[in-house]
């Protein structure tokens, strides 16, 4: 009888231990070695569809929101301010620099604004604006040829068939000034990025000391600078007070060669979300850094910024867990993971999750911590595709060592939210 009593104890402790294991299990962090940075697990990564549960995380979700609303959102009436006095400013710059430059005149197509404030993913304060400068060269198709090399994804060489001289020069009135494309190609008819960027440079100078260019009302101030491909112009407005100090704003003008006359290049991904998108594309003068350019100083990086807004739904929680990450990267000082990664991110998972009724704002708490599960593993593989190329591998600028870093501590993160959604407040504290 104590024998039975005995083995019916043993039973009982037995399949106690065996629930208390199977309530831990999926608490279960893999671990990785900085040396591998690989996975464990070699099954696939579940798609946002593969879990979702209409009322998962409640309290994670409003606590989500909270930050949103606490930390997020910007202010309407300052943004439509600084952006009417960026749009006044950027308008008397370019009136300005075509009364200067006949060639600039007849090359330059439009303005496009790009960048977070653009696409709805500022966050925060509005005073960082972005905008491609659109210029289109002055040669027809058949002259043009588009070459993409496979060594260098995600970049491209503009090529003339035959000398400027030789489809410009009979009978043109402009070759006046049409002459100086001369020099923006090299001995093989190669477009070059950094005389394109040093002509720009030149113009906007020129012009922004002429008579023609005016500040515009409420600017006090605006002082150039230059970093990257882009021309910063850091404009301070005038104060509202003698007390108060004026808001600084941060202009990126890039000067882009408009690609829309020419094929999208056919190594480029065609998303089936996007069906036009070979309508707008653009080269920007971004230096390529890596190996495998034997001139990389005709090499631009091709962009496609409108593409990119209309393949980011307006409805639902995309926009509002895309400025969530970039807070808490803000606030984690993960420094390497650019904004673009994080978009790039959900760009890619929209394409294996598109259903909107996936990314209703009711899931915001488990799309937050599914995402961030998503990042830890690019961040462990070291790979983050670009979106519009899948050979070119946004990470591959960023060391081992800091992938790993940034990926254990997502891992953290990741398990105090699972084990107390309070928890992440304090992360975004």
């Amino acid at each position: 009888m104590a024998r039975t009593y005995k083995c019916g104890l043993q039973l009982i402790e037995f399949i106690l231990l065996l629930y208390s294991f199977t309530l831990l299990a999926p608490r279960i962090q893999t671990t990785n070695t900085p040396e591998s940075c690989i996975r464990q697990d070699e099954t696939k990564m579940p798609t946002c569809s593969h879990f979702m549960k209409p009322d998962d995380n409640t309290v994670l979700t409003k606590l989500l929101k909270q930050i949103h609303v606490q930390q997020v959102e910007m202010k309407n009436e300052e943004s439509r301010t600084n952006y009417q006095l960026v749009e006044k400013t950027v308008n008397s710059m370019i009136a300005a620099m075509q009364k200067t430059n006949d060639l600039f005149k007849s090359m330059y197509q439009r303005e496009v604004y790009t960048g977070s404030y653009w696409d709805g993913l500022r966050v925060k304060s509005p005073t960082e604006f972005d905008l491609n400068m659109v210029l289109r060269m002055p040669f027809k198709d058949p002259d043009v040829e588009i070459i993409m090399n496979d060594e260098v994804p995600a970049f491209l060489q503009y090529h003339l068939q035959r000398d400027v001289k030789d489809i410009l020069a009979l009978n043109n009135k402009k070759w006046s000034f049409q002459q100086k494309l001369v020099d923006f190609f090299d001995t093989d008819r190669n477009l070059l990025r950094p005389q394109i960027h040093s002509w720009i440079q030149s113009v906007l100078t020129t012009a922004m000391q002429s008579k023609h260019f005016t500040k515009p009302k409420g600017v006090e101030k605006i002082t150039p600078s230059r970093g990257g491909p882009a021309f910063t112009f850091y404009i301070t407005t005038t104060a509202t007070n003698p007390k108060a100090k004026g808001v600084k704003i941060d202009l990126d003008l890039v000067p882009v060669i408009d690609g829309s006359k020419h094929p999208v290049p056919d190594k480029i991904y065609k998303s089936p979300r996007f069906n036009e998108l070979n309508e707008q594309w653009f080269m920007v003068p971004k230096p390529w850094t890596g190996k495998g350019a034997g001139k990389p100083e005709t090499y631009w990086r091709i962009s496609f910024p409108e593409a990119e807004k209309s393949l980011l739904p307006t409805q639902g929680c995309v926009k509002i867990l895309i400025k969530l990450f970039k807070l808490l990267r803000d606030k984690q000082k993960w420094d390497k993971i650019a904004s673009y990664y994080i978009k790039t991110l959900f760009l890619l998972e929209l394409d294996d999750s598109p259903d909107p009724n996936i990314w209703k704002e009711k899931h915001l708490g488990n799309l937050f911590q599914m995402m961030l599960k998503k990042l830890q593993n690019a961040l462990e593989d070291m790979k983050l595709t670009y979106y519009f190329n899948r050979k070119a591998n946004l990470l591959s600028g960023i060391k081992r060592s800091t992938c790993y870093n940034y990926a254990k501590r997502i891992s953290k993160i990741i398990s105090k939210i699972s084990a107390s959604p309070d928890a992440v407040l304090i992360f975004f504290a």
